[in-house]
């Protein structure tokens, strides 16, 4: 007998379910490495007088700007099909 037997959901929601949990305990994990990395990298460019963490920061962000621009071009799917957005 399965564990899922007693419930009415189909089955997916449940697997919508199961990616909304996956992506976001992958968001919170960046999320903490992030703010790590962004101390890490401002202590190494206040003190030390290195860059190169904090370069690497200003690359990840420009990276995720191309990304974004990216994404926003790319059709989306609505009911009456594919449309590209103006």
């Amino acid at each position: 007998m399965s564990a899922l037997s007693g419930t009415n959901l189909p089955f997916e929601m449940l697997a919508n379910f199961g990616v909304i949990g996956a992506l976001s305990f992958i968001l919170g994990f960046a999320m903490n490495h992030g703010s790590i990395f962004t101390f890490i990298a401002t202590t190494e460019l206040v003190l030390k007088r290195r860059p190169a963490r904090f370069l690497a920061l200003a690359e990840c962000a420009i990276w995720a700007a191309i990304a974004y621009v990216v994404l926003e071009k790319l059709p989306t799917c609505t009911t009456d099909g594919l449309h590209w957005r103006t």
